[in-house]
Formats: structure tokens, sequence, C-alpha cells
């Protein structure tokens, strides 16, 4: 996928001190919230890290809310993504992203789900 018109967004789910996993919680409650919770340098290393990639970074914690063309996606992550991405839609992983060393112990997956909508 080449086309570097089209902003993708991910959520970069990071690793936690009580060694969860946010994306595999199925509900996330007042009585777990802390043990899903990552460390303030967790969150700061990796949006350092992946904002010196080129990516947007926002912290939208729990995880971290990133943005980039499809190419620093897959050059970063070492992933293959769909060609027929639209505009909206999130993208078909074909090859699913590598997290790289860099990032080894701060991150655990990257999630891709709709854009983000801003209001006024």
């Amino acid at each position: 996928m080449s086309d570097n018109s089209i902003i993708l967004y991910a959520q970069v789910v990071l690793i936690v001190p009580s060694g969860k996993d946010i994306s595999r919680e199925q509900m996330i409650t007042t009585r777990n919230i802390d043990m899903l919770l990552p460390s303030r340098h967790t969150l700061q290393q990796a949006a350092i890290i992946l904002t010196q990639a080129g990516f947007g970074c926002s912290e939208t914690t729990p995880t971290l809310s990133i943005s980039g063309s499809p190419a620093l996606f897959e050059d970063f992550f070492r992933m293959k993504l769909s060609s027929s991405t639209h505009s909206g839609k999130p993208p078909r992983v074909e090859k699913k992203a590598t997290i790289p060393a860099s990032l080894k112990g701060l991150v655990s997956s990257i999630e891709f789900g709709e854009p983000m909508e801003l209001f006024n």
C-alpha cells in the first residue's frame, strides 16, 4: 500500500506493570482499571519514540493514538496493509505488525480502528 494521501489511525496498546493486556480485557471497570493503566514512563517513552519516527501521537490513556501514512506504518512496523483501504475504513492487515526493538518492553500491539472525530 503506497498512497501517502491517506492518513491511518491506530491505537498503541502499552505494556502495563500488572502484565495484563488491555486489548484482551472484555470489560474495564473501576475494579480492574488500575491494573490496566501503563506507567507514566511507558506512556512518555513510547510517545517520544513514535513521534521521532514521524507519527502523530496523542495520549488516550490507557493507550496512545497514532496517525500516519500507510507507508510509515508499513516501514516502521514491518507490516503489510491492504491496497484497498478507503477513507473512513480501517485497513485490512495482510501481515501483522512487528514491534520494533525500540518499543520492546513498552508496546504490546497496534490496533486499527475508525478515525477520530473531533467536534467543536
